[in-house]
């Protein structure tokens, strides 16, 4: 599998104060080339059901954990695929006892939860980085999110990995009116939309031509499914 990479530099002055001691965060993509997703001839969405499974987080924070499976759900579901319940796909992944506990899913468990599901496809990832930090100058004050996510996707039928992407960038408003005033939370619901979309954009582009249903979410949007898929979270 041909994979494409992309870096960047995103150089942040010495007056940043995040929550780790980097001063230099580096933007970078990488995933399953156009051209690989061309070459498979992919079916129409409205003849695949697929399975979001639950993603894993650096930080084992279950906030991170239903916004990043939320997030991919709705983006999934816009491109007109049958979605199944992610209620079923986090219970079943809750009784899997072949899971390795903290511990990012492998594709053989992936494989084997779709099945169970019932589903064609499965979807599942990491949020690998998801943080945010404010930078004051003299002339401004800013408030962004850096969110770094591993998306893969995989066919049950078959076994094989398909398609996959890792990206990490900064996400968040420039002043006072765009970004610094926005909660944490909000901001970590439109990193996690944003670069997951960054991420599924060529998989989605290789399909064959169809509507997309509505706008891409949005943080209110997400966090609303969130709450109705978890009523009973804080």
């Amino acid at each position: 599998m041909k994979k494409y990479l992309l870096w960047g530099a995103l150089a942040l002055s010495p007056c940043l104060a995040v929550g780790a001691k980097d001063n230099n965060l580096i933007e970078s993509s990488e995933g399953t080339a156009a051209s690989d997703l061309a070459a498979l001839k992919l079916p129409a969405p409205a003849d695949i059901k697929v399975a979001v499974l639950p993603f894993s987080d650096y930080a084992s924070d279950q906030n991170h954990v239903r916004i990043a499976s939320g997030a991919n759900f709705l983006l999934f579901q816009r491109q007109g695929f049958q979605l199944l319940p992610l209620a079923d796909s986090f219970a079943a992944a809750k009784a899997d006892d072949e899971l390795e506990p903290g511990l990012p899913l492998r594709k053989s468990d992936a494989v084997r939860l779709g099945k169970q599901l019932g589903a064609d496809w499965v979807v599942y990832g990491e949020v690998k980085d998801l943080r945010s930090y404010k930078k004051e100058t003299f002339f401004s004050r800013t408030k962004n999110m850096w969110a770094a996510l591993r998306v893969a996707v995989a066919n049950v039928n078959t076994g094989d990995l398909f398609f996959y992407g890792i990206r990490s960038r900064k996400v968040g408003g420039t002043g006072m009116q765009n970004g610094f005033q926005s909660k944490t939370e909000q901001l970590e619901r439109v990193g996690v939309t944003s670069v997951s979309n960054d991420i599924l954009e060529p998989l989605f582009k290789a399909l064959p031509a169809h509507e997309t249903k509505g706008k891409i979410p949005e943080s209110g949007d997400l966090a609303g499914f969130v709450k109705q898929t978890w009523p009973k979270e804080k």
